[in-house]
């Protein structure tokens, strides 16, 4: 009995020290960024400016995310303006970011019920410079 209380003992106090530890590693971790001001009308010179497509939702609210490998979120809050139900679609929401380029959003989906009012946390992809501004 005492060889199976020590060995047991010991195999958890094994696996407790070997394990990874359990918070996120430091770079993956998402910070806020700040909105930033734009003084006057900023205009990149594209080529092909990208267009989101027409569509009935109004973007109520929104926040900028980042981490070090240069992953960009945001976190939107969408109101369905139309009389019935409608569906959320990548065209709808255009990132531009510090650097001119465009990317439209990567992964918004969902059926949004009329008046609804909703909140998804939406995928740029990766990119070196933050986002500026999102398009709607």
């Amino acid at each position: 009995m005492r060889l199976s209380i020590f060995s047991s003992y010991f195999a958890i106090t094994l696996l407790i020290f070997t394990s990874p530890p359990l918070r996120a590693d430091e770079n993956s971790v998402f910070q806020y960024d700040s909105k930033p001001t734009l003084r006057g009308d900023i205009r990149f010179n594209q080529d092909n400016p990208k267009q989101v497509k027409r569509h009935d939702f109004e973007v109520v609210d929104y926040a900028l995310m980042s981490n070090e490998q240069g992953e960009r979120w945001a976190t939107v809050t969408f109101k369905n303006t139309s009389t019935g139900q409608r569906l959320l679609a990548n065209e709808y929401l255009l990132a531009e970011f510090a650097d001119g380029t465009q990317r439209f959003a990567l992964n918004l989906d969902g059926k949004v019920e009329s008046g609804q009012v909703l909140t998804r946390t939406v995928f740029f992809g990766y990119h070196r410079f933050p986002i500026l501004r999102l398009q709607w």
